[in-house]
């Protein structure tokens, strides 16, 4: 058996495991209570110590903006081709599935994910580009939204000054994001994870060991296999994802062509 079957067997073994403790994590205080030592220490500690392994590059420095202009793209491709799929232009269905698919939401599963398959420089590379993912989703989004339903309930425009400035304050409250920053800042002065006091980086590093399985087993807990919610859940994820091969094969086209590389 190759080591990455072995891998993923055991990453849905643990899966499997979560979802047969289903029944003993009955309450929303488990579900809370795991998915906040996710949240705010596990995936914080997981993400700091990628981070302060990586190669600072100022090129990475552009993953948050590069998503965001991937979101918005997503939302205007959306826009013309649901149509077209025979989705009516003023159906809430229509509005909920053009919030949907310009959306990554990575989430919890995404970051266990990166680190097991492709390192902890992807894992970085995720959690950069994740910034500019939460200020569509919380910001863009939100304005997005607030727009409909101001113009269905025939409101006209309203002023959401106030509401953006209380999510973008949220933004920097968040322990993945302030992690982030942190991480940033050290790399910038120089600081490796080998740098800090023993005692910090070996805590930070034992946080950081448990994040996987923690992940998993609340995938399992959290899993509800509802064919409808499947067949919604595959049609975004198959529709987003034809979406960004066209977009990359592009993207890729138009820079072999400005480099004047040959095709290979």
């Amino acid at each position: 058996m190759s080591i990455a079957l072995q891998k993923t067997c055991s990453l849905l073994l643990l899966i499997l495991i979560g979802f047969l403790l289903k029944n003993r994590l009955v309450k929303d205080e488990h579900k809370k209570g795991l998915k906040t030592i996710i949240l705010d220490l596990a995936l914080p500690a997981m993400i700091f110590v990628a981070l302060l392994k990586i190669e600072v590059d100022s090129e990475l420095m552009f993953l948050p903006l590069l998503i965001l202009v991937w979101n918005v793209t997503m939302l205007f491709t959306s826009k013309f081709i649901l149509p077209l799929l025979g989705f009516s232009k003023d159906s809430a269905e229509m509005r909920t599935w053009l919030l949907m698919i310009p959306s990554l939401a990575p989430g919890l599963s995404c970051f266990p994910f990166l680190l097991e398959y492709l390192g902890e420089d992807a894992l970085a590379w995720g959690a950069l580009a994740d910034i500019g993912n939460k200020v569509y989703v919380l910001i863009f989004s939100y304005l997005l939204a607030m727009g409909w339903y101001y113009k269905h309930m025939g409101l006209g425009s309203r002023s959401n000054g106030q509401k953006v400035k209380e999510l973008i304050l949220s933004m920097f409250q968040e322990p993945i994001n302030l992690v982030i920053l942190v991480a940033l800042l050290l790399l910038s002065f120089g600081l490796r994870l080998e740098n800090l006091p023993g005692f910090i980086s070996e805590s930070i590093l034992m946080l950081k060991d448990v994040m996987t399985p923690l992940v998993l087993l609340f995938i399992g807990v959290s899993v509800i296999l509802k064919r409808e919610q499947i067949q919604s859940i595959a049609s975004v994820l198959i529709l987003r994802a034809g979406f960004s091969l066209v977009l990359s094969a592009d993207l890729l086209h138009w820079w072999i062509c400005q480099v004047k590389r040959p095709y290979y």
